[in-house]
């Protein structure tokens, strides 16, 4: 699903899956390891997943026609093949991982496993390799990252309005610090507080949308920074409110890897007579429908939304992502009711870590197929398709070439704090969510995040009205000397 090395959600999902896919309770495993595992598994992906994606872009050439509208389409085909990509490794991995395929065993199906993803992962790498003498390499320029640290600071030791921003930033890691410390304690109020400073952070953030204080730092006005430091800098300012908009997009995303599957964990996974499903592997529906639907909704919806004058921008394709990410958790809270309401099929869980006969503390299922959940993942990807990938585009081409970095490390940050605010709403609402689900009430707390989805989708669609496309004619002529450059470099090759 990384400033450079944040926690990309979709490693999170891994080490959740094969948690999951080992048929482990969830209780039985150090929620804090796995986490913590997950995000030093990030902290190498991070990097390198926001320097492919950039490095890939500036391959294009703006000032060609053809190659402009393929730089536009770039993103979804990078997701596209993301999600390939992560079907196979639902599809098969899991399966080589806990059942072994051919002559690997069971005894050693987890070590190869690995072995699998590291030779697919070197390959890859020496693919790259192979091919690099052909790549257009932006000249390094320092650190845009810290540039941009230092004008915000200097505006905002001037200026009480973006002192107050730069607060309301900060926040969002406290709020993740704090939320960490939770994890450890197990203290509702502690929870509390963590939503507290997240919500207050995201409020700031989405209302104080001006960015005219950045000018504080400029040398005309007593600062130490030129027109074009402060500029770029105010172009990545002018996006916080969209990032803090994403928040709540991650944060509803995260339910596939969290509540989705402890509530799969107590449906009847029995799917085809004697053929079984464990509820992680649910997600390989996620992306075959983005699969799926990418190319139809590229070459077909796209195309034909403009033909009728009603044009899918970036901004309205982000609402309409929003839009379905929190109809599937309404369909998730709606569906926990009616499997409470379903018999219990005397069978205990697979993530039960009691098997009912040493010990009298088991979870049992209930009897409704797992594979109702299915419409719920599949909706998380369509809201995939039209936000996720829209967030990618709108932090590249919104923002000054020099600030491009910045803004996709923006981007991903937001997939982290989303991640930590669904588990600060999981510990404010740990009473809803007992081991067994069957004494508790997980549906308020689908609902509690569907409520905050629909006040962050409203609030979106009124900021939104205000935003202001950049002119695709502002960086003209710096586009034609960066493709005369690699025109250069191609040429002397």
């Amino acid at each position: 699903m990384s400033g450079n090395t944040v926690v990309d959600d979709r490693d999170k999902k891994k080490d959740q899956d094969f948690v999951n896919s080992l048929q482990l309770n969830d209780h039985d495993i150090d929620e804090v390891d796995v986490e913590s595992k997950a995000e030093r598994i990030a902290l190498a992906s991070g990097p390198q997943h926001k320097g492919n994606v950039l490095l890939t872009v500036d391959q294009f050439r703006d000032d060609d026609p053809r190659q402009a509208k393929q730089k536009s389409q770039y993103f979804q085909y990078f997701y596209w093949m993301t999600n390939i990509a992560a079907f196979l490794a639902y599809a098969f991995m899991s399966k080589l991982a806990t059942e072994g395929v051919g002559a690997i065993t069971l005894e050693t199906s987890f070590f190869y496993s690995f072995v699998v993803a590291a030779v697919s992962i070197f390959l890859a790498g020496f693919a790259f390799v192979l091919g690099s003498s052909k790549y257009y390499k932006a000249k390094p320029q320092g650190s845009a990252l810290a540039v941009f640290c230092r004008v915000c600071l200097s505006a905002a030791r001037k200026e009480i309005y973006g002192a107050v921003v730069l607060f309301g930033f900060l926040l969002q890691f406290v709020s993740f610090a704090v939320t960490i410390v939770s994890f450890f304690v197990k203290e509702p109020a502690i929870g509390y507080i963590a939503a507290g400073q997240s919500v207050v952070g995201i409020i700031i953030l989405v209302t104080m949308t001006k960015t005219n204080w950045i000018s504080a730092a400029n040398i005309a006005n007593g600062g130490d920074f030129s027109d074009q430091e402060t500029n770029d800098a105010r172009e990545v300012v002018r996006m916080f409110p969209y990032a803090a908009f994403a928040i709540m997009f991650w944060c509803v995303y995260n339910q596939m890897n969290t509540n989705f599957q402890s509530q799969g964990c107590q449906m009847n996974n029995n799917v085809f007579g004697d053929w079984t499903l464990a509820p992680s592997q649910l997600n390989t529906f996620n992306c075959l429908i983005i699969v799926i639907l990418i190319p139809i909704v590229d070459h077909g919806l796209y195309p034909l939304m403009d033909k009728i004058g009603f044009p899918l921008t970036k901004l309205r394709r982000v609402g309409v992502g929003l839009f379905f990410v929190n109809l599937a958790v309404l369909l998730a809270g709606f569906l926990e009711i009616a499997r409470k309401a379903a018999p219990s099929t005397g069978e205990v869980s697979i993530c039960s870590s009691c098997d009912g006969i040493d010990c009298d503390d088991a979870i049992y299922t209930n009897d409704i197929n797992m594979l109702i959940q299915i419409p719920q993942f599949m909706l998380v990807g369509v809201g995939e398709i039209f936000a996720a990938i829209t967030y990618y585009d709108l932090f590249y081409s919104e923002v000054p070439d020099s600030m491009r970095s910045v803004c996709q490390a923006l981007n991903m940050l937001t997939t982290s704090l989303g991640t930590m605010v669904g588990g600060t709403i999981n510990s404010v609402t740990m009473m809803w969510l007992p081991d067994d689900l069957n004494e508790g009430n997980q549906e308020y707390t689908y609902f509690l995040t569907f409520g905050l989805g629909t006040i962050n989708l409203i609030g979106f669609i009124l900021v939104a009205r205000g935003f202001e496309y950049k002119a695709k004619e502002s960086n003209m002529e710096k586009t034609i000397t960066s493709s005369n450059e690699k025109e250069d470099i191609i040429s002397t090759q």
